[in-house]
């Protein structure tokens, strides 16, 4: 996955994260994989998602955002392209203001 990185082209979906920790939540274990996914990636290519349809067996919606949301392993930046900036940017969306 990380070799696929160099694709130009392509971007990755990071999600269900959370459900793949051995440690209880807040899931610190998470962040050095995910370290060097976003490395190999850029945050303007990971798209964040939930993975809500396989995660709720393992955590709460609540569980599966704060992380994300809290961690202070991610600049205010980097949240912001992570958390749907880059969705936007891979599908060229503009959401409209309403």
């Amino acid at each position: 996955m990380l070799e696929l990185a160099e694709r130009p082209n392509a971007v990755i979906k990071v999600s269900g994260a959370c459900t793949l920790s051995r440690e209880p939540y807040p899931f610190p274990d998470i962040w050095d994989p995910l370290g060097r996914v976003f490395d190999a990636w850029g945050f303007e290519r990971c798209l964040w998602g939930t993975d809500w349809t396989r995660a709720f067996a393992v955590v709460n919606y609540e569980q599966a955002v704060e992380p994300f949301v809290r961690t202070s392993r991610l600049s205010e930046s980097e949240r912001a392209m992570l958390m749907g900036g880059a969705c936007i940017k891979a599908y060229g969306w503009s959401p409209k203001k309403g």
